[in-house]
């Protein structure tokens, strides 16, 4: 009777069924108590971990009870999936190479993922300025490795392209059902990052003292580049050159005498005409008239 009273005989007294089928997805061996899957398969992303209650009879009718705990490992078995299927960007054009620009985010419930990105080249224009790589946070950061130019009106329009993410490193490209793609569409917006652009930098002249007060000396015209070609120009002397206040600068860029020449008080002056855009922070150019000053005889 003892050896018949120690033979344990083990049951799940509280099982766990597959809301599909309706069948109970765990068993046990009744002689061993080794626990296994009835049905296949177990899904991690939807179920982590179940709780069964087992139940260990020995040969005199005595039960003990307990409960077990199953943690679902994780295979990376989900497809990653980028969270838009198109990125709408607006940058600016004087950004900073290799400063990331927006992070893609994917959605993925695996746990063993090893994301890796790339951009598909020639899958569109400008896709060779930039790269995208991958984050801490499991997302690919996009970065520019180009400088971009607004005011190359072919950059102006934008660009747009194709990047890709695979979930798995070890057979990246060769595997779809690990892979997705999306579009990125980058526009971008004009700095202030071109100073007026002078047609004449440097003008040379000789002139008698006794030049008459409004005499036209030179022209120094500008054109700016920012805000596609119409950004406006102010012209200045800088005070610093001219300390006798001589010269004046109209808005067309033109210099003329604003007070008589004193050859005998100074034979020379390099005055600086300075070209100001309207830009924030304004950018400026200056240009620069050479003056010699010839006598008359006047004292």
């Amino acid at each position: 009777m003892e050896g018949t009273n120690a033979v344990l005989t083990y049951s799940v007294e509280k099982n766990v069924i597959d809301e599909h089928t309706g069948q109970p997805i765990f068993t046990i061996d009744a002689h061993t108590g080794r626990i296994s899957t009835a049905l296949c398969c177990l899904d991690r992303e939807r179920t982590p971990f179940y709780a069964i209650q087992v139940v260990a009879s020995d040969g005199g009718g005595l039960k003990g009870t307990g409960t077990v705990l199953v943690t679902v490992g994780d295979e990376n078995d989900v497809s990653p999936k980028f969270s838009r299927p198109e990125w709408l960007l607006t940058v600016h054009e004087s950004v900073h190479l290799n400063t990331t620009l927006a992070f893609l985010t994917l959605d993925d419930p695996d746990i063993t993922n090893n994301f890796v990105f790339r951009i598909l080249a020639d899958s569109g224009y400008g896709w060779e300025r930039f790269r995208l790589v991958g984050s801490d946070q499991g997302s690919g950061a996009l970065q520019a490795v180009k400088s971009l130019d607004y005011e190359d009106p072919i950059q102006r329009q934008g660009f747009r392209f194709k990047v890709q993410v695979s979930d798995k490193a070890a057979g990246r490209w060769e595997e779809e059902e690990h892979m997705d793609t999306t579009w990125v569409v980058v526009a971008l917006l004009d700095d202030n990052d071109n100073a007026p652009d002078l047609s004449t930098h440097t003008s040379h002249l000789t002139l008698s003292e006794d030049t008459p007060i409004g005499h036209s000396l030179a022209t120094f015209t500008a054109t700016d580049k920012d805000q596609e070609g119409k950004d406006e120009v102010r012209y200045t002397i800088d005070p610093s050159s001219d300390p006798f206040r001589l010269f004046a600068v109209d808005s067309t860029g033109q210099v003329h005498l604003r007070r008589q020449l004193d050859r005998e008080a100074a034979e020379r002056h390099v005055v600086h005409i300075l070209a100001v855009d309207s830009g924030v922070p304004a950018r400026t150019s200056t240009a620069t008239l050479l003056l010699t000053v010839t006598d008359v005889n006047d004292n």
